[in-house]
């Protein structure tokens, strides 16, 4: 699950930085794609990695986006957590997938991107997964909110997502 927690701070930053969220997000994680997405971050925060780890593997790019979560931090105090959401339902079954969806489109728009995925045809597999802890670290870099930790399941993501719905009430 590296991997994916590697994706949604790719997905948090570019969601800092304005920049949109490639339509690849939507695809299966690979870290080509997330070093390719990480150059751009990299060049757009004016942030130069040593030679050294600017070889594609999972240490470099771990360690380049610890050195940009750690240059750009404007979030003042806002934090995306589940809090007492899931102190409230920590005893009862999780919802399908179908519910995380609706919670994530009931946001308001992402910088004016659609979320146009359909979890209906997909189910609940790494790439629905995936899909999902994208756009929710998306939406949290885009309104400054710094998330404690990126999801890692679909439990995770949903108490999340919770969490950005009701801080969202407040913040747009």
């Amino acid at each position: 699950m590296s991997q994916l927690s590697c994706a949604g701070v790719v997905a948090h930053l570019e969601g800092s930085q304005g920049i949109p969220l490639p339509s690849e997000a939507d695809a299966t994680v690979t870290l080509e794609r997330l070093h390719q997405r990480t150059q751009v971050l990299e060049g757009h925060m004016s942030c130069t990695s040593p030679d050294a780890l600017l070889e594609p593997n999972w240490h470099s790019l771990a360690w380049r986006l610890c050195r940009l979560s750690q240059k750009f931090r404007p979030y003042q105090g806002k934090v995306l957590e589940a809090g007492r959401f899931a102190s409230l339902v920590s005893d009862l079954e999780m919802p399908p997938v179908e519910k995380i969806y609706a919670i994530l489109c009931s946001i308001k728009q992402m910088s004016g991107q659609l979320f146009t995925w359909d979890p209906l045809n997909h189910g609940e597999d790494d790439k629905s997964l995936g899909i999902m802890v994208q756009r929710l670290c998306y939406m949290t870099g885009s309104r400054m909110i710094q998330i404690s930790t990126v999801p890692t399941n679909f439990a995770e993501t949903y108490l999340l997502a919770v969490d950005l719905s009701i801080k969202n009430k407040g913040l747009l």
